[in-house]
């Protein structure tokens, strides 16, 4: 589901915005999930992705009502995505209005811009008001220091390790959750 435009107004490298997921950004996002550089991260297996895979994962969001998201746009150009998802069994599972955050840089050129940052915080704002959320859960693998550092300076908490396994090799995922601020 897209609600709306949103803006990180603090973005010291230009004009950084959160826009309306479209179709149109369907072959860029694909490209960016067959780098193996970029998907590294992702915790998924990208090797099935497709054209038709990619536009139906935008088309969900688009319509659908467990997933909330936005592609990165920096100074008019696309240069990733993120999103609010699994909002339903999430919000099951801490009994109350909760998603997990999944954000990708797709642009290789603007990792360690702290974009990542700025664009939770747009997210986190918008979250914790008009979106009625109560709790957001952030996940990083243990060994992509870049994305749990981010959580750690939004004032996510360290919530412990979760062992899992990814294309069949072990892997550690570092969790992290944001409680709503109630005044």
């Amino acid at each position: 589901m897209f609600i709306h435009e949103l803006t990180a107004p603090d973005y010291p490298h230009g004009k950084l915005r959160l826009i309306k997921p479209s179709l149109e950004y369907t072959a860029l996002s694909l490209r960016w999930l067959s780098d193996t550089e970029v998907g590294q991260y992702m915790g998924a297996d990208f090797s099935d992705v497709s054209i038709a895979t990619e536009e139906q994962r935008i088309r969900d969001i688009l319509s659908g009502n467990d997933t909330i998201g936005w592609m990165i746009e920096l100074n008019g150009e696309v240069i990733g995505a993120i999103e609010l998802n699994g909002i339903k069994e999430s919000s099951e599972e801490y009994f109350t209005k909760a998603g997990n955050f999944s954000i990708l840089i797709g642009d290789k050129t603007n990792w360690g811009k702290r974009i990542a940052h700025y664009t939770k915080q747009a997210v986190i704002n918008w979250a914790f008001g008009e979106g009625g959320f109560e709790l957001l859960i952030g996940k990083a693998l243990a060994n992509n220091e870049r994305s749990w550092r981010s959580f750690e300076h939004l004032g996510f908490e360290f919530r412990g390790i979760k062992p899992d396994t990814l294309s069949g090799h072990p892997v550690e995922w570092r969790l992290y959750t944001l409680t709503k601020p109630h005044r």
